[in-house]
This record gives structure tokens, C-alpha cells and sequence, in this order.
């Protein structure tokens, strides 16, 4: 059956079609909801920014005042997933896509080309272990949960296509390989390697730090070396030369007119000449190595022992090279490998420990759970283990396969460490952990058929007669060890499906936002003045929002406005400085530093410890200040209330009354909005529940001033009413100087354009036994005008 190629043919098909199912379909009602696209996760909005804003423009954006206010930020992802996003809707529509149409084309790229990752799965492994490993190996790969997970409908991210473009890379590597040893060179080996060059630039041009992928696929080539008999190794060392030269000479270009490039900067996180400096390595090294063994003076000492000693003598000049007259290349490996191991040193390192994505998979509180493999990797991650050490077994009878051999394991080994070092490679990890689990399987099932003992014959005999009298069937399979094992692997793949049935059928994912959180966004758009240069953002907007990282790039796309902080952890040092400010006017500085005019506040109590961590003002433990107590968190007052984002977000700027505490009123501040939607978390002690969004405006305030007698204590009131219906007091008091003179800062008008509204409309100042009624007007609180009291 699998030698007919159009059985293959039908059976990928059915894989395809079963992988971008799984993808989808479940995912539907997360995805488009009350006629909006709501994409999967928060770094797919600003990806849809610079899609629309293509589609739309024609401009594409490569530098962002609005993606790390007010400094702005160069959006250092490649063109190329973007573009070709772009190109996919602009297809579908005709050349005439509307804002609404890309959003909803765009959401099913990513399980389309995870499904096309399925196929070409079946490739690598139909490549190394024959067409029945492929098959199983892409059919184990369609349930892998983490991909799924990166691949799903909505998730229009770089990550699927990291993958797509990674077993691409590798296919097209082994291919050519197979196609130099096996056969003499020819013009289908030198395009083989052309497609290979092709490959690494389609790589870099989908995801700037694809050198990730390109490590371990090096050493696989550096150590084949060893391998490679002398009547092939010059041509080996030729077609290394040809797939380094088509991939820098493609390169060229996009990397030539990048922005980093255009202005003198190099960076390994973005398309730059770093890439280029890379590629040029290994280029350099093997033509090297070429000249060297076709030389006379050494092209008879040919082996093993010259080109260690080449290879320790290029590492040298290299390091020396890099070390002195290209520091910053030099300093960007040195940057890459701490980023990998987080290990480096300020707020955006601590910002990535926070990060789920970029935690250890077998790390659940500093304690190893094994079955999170499972989740991750699902049950073929069981066999990873046995079948290297079948593979091994085998490899030892058979030596021709090395260069397979020693790809294979460079590539298994460098992955799985990758994905028990961070959660997300899990991703590319289980693409080798399902060819193993397959390579596992198909191995035992042909050793099944080899298998010809008697007891066996005997035991499978007595059962089949014992089935075929006790069963109502007149014809029965046969009952062999081979047959046995088939059904050992069918329940195998229903482990897999009631793994993912557990992960993502059971328990399906809701909404990344919720019909509220999209209300808000939009209501921030239309109700604050536009800053401006929403489409051209290489000019500085007016002013920016101020906002916890989570909810950056749906303030930029959605709201349209710029945001201090991104998920990208751009901004996280102004971030914590403003939101664990112990004082109104350290968070009003820096606010004033940034330039920013409004605040979008959550619930404090999820990312407080983050902040704090963040903040590196607590090394250790020691930012942990929750405890728990049975199913309460016990918050300590002193360390929790004082802060501004508590302030804000718990008493809307409001004095709040605490026993055996002072917490101060906030002078500049004043609620415009709040998400109809409440909070989950409730609060004993406090305000019992409040709404899950909010947004502040920072203002000058009406200043009221006035004479009473020294150390008077004032106080100062009113009530208001928000856009759900909600009835608050303001309250602040402030306390007379030592000559009895006063000054109070009125943050709400009367005539507020806001749906915040004073329900009276005016402020109650009590002096003493004294109350006065006094109103203000927009125009004195924007302007901090002084009223003078009468």
C-alpha cells in the first residue's frame, strides 16, 4: 500500500486536512466573536498592526513611536511573516481587503501552515526511516500539544513558521546530502543546494534569531566531516560553499535596506548584518578547509587530526577577530547566549522570568513534574529514550548511516535541552520527539513480522480459534505479533487525541479578550484625543498611555494610542517605577517624564510579584510578600496599599479609610472610565470588588486656595457616578501651613466630557465646622487654574 504514491498522496491529504482541523475548528468561537476577530495572545496585535498598516498604507513600519512611548522602539521582527501574511489576504481579496477582512483572513494562516508543517514532517522522516515512519511520525505530530498551541487559529505569530521554515531547512539539508554521498554530483545536487540557501534566508526572513536553528544544523555539518570518505569530501566542502553563498547573496538585499542596517547598528534580535557576519563563518571556514586539503603541501596528509588542528586554529583567529575589530558582533553572541540561558543583567531579563513561555518545562514551583513533558510534548515523548538506544543498537551493524546519524542526534539533542530550558521550543522539539516515538513503533512492528517462535504460533493460533468459535464473524484477522503491535499503535494515537481532548476540548479556550476588554480598548479610542501619526508613526504622537505590558499592543492596535510599555518588555523599567511608586508625585514624574496623559490600570493583585521582581529591588524571595492563608492571599497593608497602582485601581485616587494607616488621597487624577466587567478577585478589608479595566487621566487640576487658622485639617469631597452606574466618593484631605494657608487640588469638573460625572456637580471643602460648595469648571481643571477662596 505505502509504495503506491497515490495512496501517499491521499493519506497526506488526510493528514493535512486532520492537522488544520485540529487547529481550527475548535478554536472558532474564541477566535470570532460579535462579528470581531479576537486574535490568540497579545504579540499578534502588533504583528496585525504592521499587516494592516501594509495592506492599507503601503507603508510598512520598521520604526514605531507608538510601540515604546515616548522613546519609540524599531520593530526588530524581519519583514517577511508579515509580508507574506499580506500577500496571503491580498490574494484572497482580490487586491481590495478591508481593515475586517484581514483580520479574519489573516486568523487562519497559522493552522494552515501548521498543517503544512504536518507534511513536511512526513518528508523528513520518509527521508531518514522510509515512507511507514513518515506517515506515523506526522500523524503523532498533528496532536503535539505546544505546537498546537503556536499554530492555532488566531495566533498570527512568527513561531509557526520558525517551525515550517526550520523542517524545511533540515529536509532540504538531508536531501542534498543523501542526494552527494549516494550518487555522483550533478546539476540536481548544486539546485538541492541552492534550495537550501533558500531555506536559511526564507528562515531569517520569517524570524531574525533563526540562527537558533541553524547552531545545531552547523555542528552537524562540522562534525560529518569526520565521516565523509576523501573521494567526497572536496565536493561536500563545494556544496557547503554553494548553500552559505545563495543564502548570504539572498540575504543581501532585505538585510542591506533593514533599518538597523541603515543606521549602523547590528543586532542578533533583528535583520541586520549580524546574520550576514554569521553566514559568512562557516562560508570562510570550509572554503578554507577546501583550499587547504586541495593544496600540495597537504592534500596527502588528508584526516582527522589536520582538521581538528584547522578547526582549533580558525576558532582563535575568529575570537581575536571578533574580540577586537568587531565588538559588537562579539557582543551580540555574547547577548544571544545570555538571552538563552536569562542570565543577563537589568529589568528586561528579570521581565523574561516572568514570562510562562520562557520558563523550564519540567519546572512547576521549583519542583520537577515529569508529566509536564507529557503535556508539552504529548505520550510520544515516553519512547524518546528507547528508540535513540534501538537507533543506536542499529547504527553500530550499519556505519553508512553517520551523517544521518550525527544530523539526527545534533538535532534531537540540541531541541530537548532547548525545550526543558524554555517552555515554547517545545514547539520544534516534537518534531523530532514524534519521528522518534514513530522510528520507536514501525521498528518494533517489522521486528514483530521477523519474529517466528513457536509458543508465539501456538498462542496466536489458540486465540484465533478461540475468537473465531465465540464470535459471531465468519471471517477473522489473523491474530500475529504483528498485528498485535498495529493495535498497540492505533491506542497509542488515541492516547495522543485524549491528551488533546483533556488540553484543549474539555476545558475549550475562551477569548483572549472579552467583549468588555474590546468596549474599553474602543472606547479609549474614541473618546481621548488622537495623538496623531497613527499610520506614519516615524513622527512622535502627543502624548502616550501608560499601561501594565499585558495590554501594550492592544492599546496600539485596537485603541490606536502609543503605549509606555509592550509585551515585548520594552518600557518595563518606567512601568514599575510608575506602578510601585510609594508617592503621588514620584508616579506624577514619571508620567511627566513620558509624556503621558492617560493610564489603563487592572486588577493589581495577579502582577503585583511580577512587578516587583521586575523592579529588581527585590533580589531573591524577598518580593514575595502574598502569603496564603487556607484560600485567601494575606496582603500586608503597608506594602501593598501605598502603592499607585493599588491607589488608582482600588480607590479610584480616593483617600481610602484604613485602620492604623495613613493612605494619601491622589491630587492630579480623576477616573474617565470604567470596563463594565468586573474583576474575578474579590477583597476582604477593602472594596469588595472592582472593575476589571480602568482608565485614569492625569491632569493639572483646579487649584483652591485659601487662609485658615495653622495645622487646620481640611478635607475635601464629592460624589460621583461612572459609566456602569456606580456611586463613589472622592475624598482627599490636606492640612494648613504653618501661616494657615492652604492649597487644594481639584481633579474633577462639572462639566466633565467624560461618563464619569459629579453627581451634584460640585465639591464639598469642610474648614473646621466650616462647609463651603464650590464648582469647577473643564477648562480650570486641564489648565490648573487658581481659584482663590472667598
Amino acid at each position: 500500500m505505502l509504495k503506491n504514491n497515490k495512496n501517499i498522496f491521499f493519506l497526506l491529504v488526510f493528514l493535512f486536512c486532520l492537522g488544520f482541523f485540529v487547529r481550527s475548528l475548535i478554536f472558532i468561537p474564541a477566535t470570532f466573536v460579535d462579528r470581531k476577530t479576537i486574535f490568540c495572545d497579545t504579540d499578534p496585535y502588533y504583528h496585525m498592526r504592521r499587516i494592516v498598516n501594509y495592506l492599507t498604507t503601503g507603508h510598512f513600519i520598521q520604526f514605531d513611536y507608538y510601540l515604546d512611548y515616548p522613546r519609540g522602539a524599531v520593530s526588530f521582527w524581519p519583514s517577511g511573516f508579515e509580508k507574506l501574511v499580506a500577500y496571503f489576504v491580498w490574494v484572497l481579496s482580490a487586491g481590495h481587503p478591508s481593515p475586517e477582512y484581514i483580520e479574519k483572513v489573516a486568523a487562519w494562516f497559522p493552522p494552515l501552515f501548521g498543517a503544512f508543517t504536518v507534511v513536511l514532517v512526513y518528508f523528513l522522516f520518509a527521508l531518514l526511516f522510509g515512507r511507514a515512519v513518515g506517515l506515523l511520525a506526522a500523524a503523532l505530530f498533528i496532536f503535539q500539544p505546544t505546537h498546537i498551541d503556536y499554530s492555532r487559529l488566531g495566533k498570527v505569530d512568527h513561531h509557526v513558521m520558525e517551525v515550517f521554515s526550520a523542517v524545511l531547512l533540515y529536509l532540504g539539508g538531508l536531501f542534498t546530502n543523501r542526494q552527494l554521498l549516494e550518487k555522483e554530483l550533478s546539476g540536481k545536487t548544486y539546485l538541492s543546494a541552492i534550495f537550501v540557501g533558500l531555506a536559511i534566508a526564507f528562515s531569517y526572513l520569517m524570524w531574525s534569531g533563526a540562527t537558533l536553528y541553524l547552531v545545531p544544523w552547523l555542528v552537524a555539518v562540522y562534525f560529518s566531516v569526520y565521516f565523509i570518505s576523501q573521494e567526497k569530501l572536496p565536493d561536500y566542502l563545494r556544496i557547503q560553499l554553494i548553500i552559505f553563498a545563495s543564502a548570504i547573496l539572498l540575504l543581501l538585499y532585505p538585510v542591506l535596506t533593514s533599518y538597523w542596517t541603515k543606521n549602523g547598528r547590528i543586532s542578533f534580535e533583528a535583520l541586520s548584518l549580524f546574520q550576514i557576519i554569521f553566514l559568512l563563518i562557516p562560508l570562510l571556514f570550509f572554503g578554507g578547509y577546501l583550499a587547504l586539503i586541495k593544496s600540495k603541501k597537504f592534500s596527502s596528509v588528508v584526516s582527522g587530526r589536520l582538521y581538528a588542528a584547522y578547526s582549533l586554529g580558525v576558532l582563535l583567529v575568529s575570537f581575536i577577530f571578533l574580540r577586537l575589530l568587531l565588538p559588537s558582533v562579539f557582543a551580540n553572541f555574547r547577548s544571544g547566549l545570555a538571552l538563552l540561558a536569562k542570565r543577563g543583567i537589568g529589568h528586561y531579563y528579570a521581565w523574561l522570568t516572568t514570562i510562562s513561555e520562557y520558563t523550564p518545562m519540567l519546572l512547576v514551583n521549583n519542583q520537577i513534574v515529569w508529566l509536564r513533558a507529557v503535556a508539552s510534548l504529548n505520550w510520544a515523548v515516553v519512547f524518546l529514550v528507547p528508540a535513540i538506544v534501538l537507533y543506536l543498537v542499529e547504527l553500530i551493524r550499519r556505519r553508512e548511516e553517520m551523517t544521518s546519524a550525527i544530523f539526527l542526534g545534533c538535532l534531537t539533542l540540541f531541541f530537548t535541552f532547548l525545550s526543558l530550558q524554555q517552555l515554547r521550543y517545545g514547539y520544534i522539539a516534537a518534531v523530532f520527539v514524534s519521528g522518534w516515538a514513530a522510528y520507536f513503533w514501525i521498528k518494533l512492528w517489522r521486528l514483530a513480522g521477523r519474529l517466528n517462535w513457536p509458543f508465539l504460533q501456538n498462542f496466536s493460533r489458540r486465540v484465533h480459534n478461540f475468537l473465531f468459535q465465540h464470535l459471531p464473524y465468519n471471517v477473522l484477522p489473523e491474530i500475529n505479533l504483528r498485528n498485535l503491535t498495529w493495535l498497540v499503535i492505533f491506542y497509542f494515537l488515541l492516547k495522543n487525541y485524549s491528551l488533546y481532548q483533556r488540553i484543549f476540548l474539555a476545558n475549550p479556550p475562551g477569548p483572549m479578550l472579552s467583549p468588555m476588554d474590546y468596549e474599553t480598548l474602543q472606547w479609549l479610542r474614541d473618546n481621548t484625543p488622537d495623538p496623531g501619526f497613527y499610520d506614519n508613526p516615524l513622527n512622535r504622537p502627543a502624548y502616550g498611555v501608560m499601561n501594565i505590558w499585558d495590554w501594550g499592543h492592544f492599546i496600539e492596535y485596537i485603541a490606536r494610542r502609543p503605549a509606555a510599555v509592550n509585551p515585548y518588555g520594552m518600557g518595563v523599567e518606567k512601568m514599575v517605577r510608575f506602578y510601585l511608586a510609594r508617592s503621588e508625585e514620584e508616579a506624577n514624574k514619571v508620567m511627566e517624564e513620558n509624556n503621558c496623559r492617560y493610564v489603563l490600570t487592572s486588577d493589581p493583585l495577579p502582577i503585583i510579584e511580577g512587578l516587583r521582581k521586575v523592579s529588581l529591588l527585590y533580589p531573591g524571595q524577598d518580593f514575595q510578600v502574598l502569603q496564603t492563608e487556607g484560600p485567601y492571599l494575606k496582603i500586608p497593608k503597608k506594602e501593598f496599599l501605598n502603592l499607585m497602582g493599588i491607589k488608582l485601581h482600588l480607590h479610584d485616587g480616593s483617600r481610602p479609610y484604613v485602620p492604623d494607616m495613613e493612605v494619601e488621597g491622589l491630587k492630579h487624577w480623576r477616573l474617565v472610565y470604567e470596563s463594565p466587567e468586573m474583576s474575578e478577585l474579590t477583597y476582604l478589608g477593602g472594596p469588595q470588588q472592582t472593575a476589571k479595566l480602568k482608565i485614569f487621566e492625569y491632569v493639572a487640576g483646579a487649584v483652591y486656595r485659601g487662609k485658615t487658622r495653622p495645622g487646620q485639617e481640611i478635607s475635601v469631597q464629592t460624589e460621583l457616578v461612572t459609566n456602569t452606574g456606580r456611586h463613589f466618593v472622592y475624598l482627599n484631605k490636606y492640612v494648613s501651613d504653618s501661616a494657615g494657608h492652604y492649597e487644594i487640588i481639584l481633579p474633577y469638573s462639572g462639566d466633565c466630557p467624560y461618563p464619569v460625572k459629579m453627581s451634584a456637580g460640585y465639591y464639598t471643602i469642610e474648614i473646621g465646622r466650616t462647609k463651603k460648595k464650590i464648582s469647577v469648571r473643564e477648562e480650570e481643571v486641564k489648565n490648573g487654574k487658581i481659584i482663590l477662596a472667598s
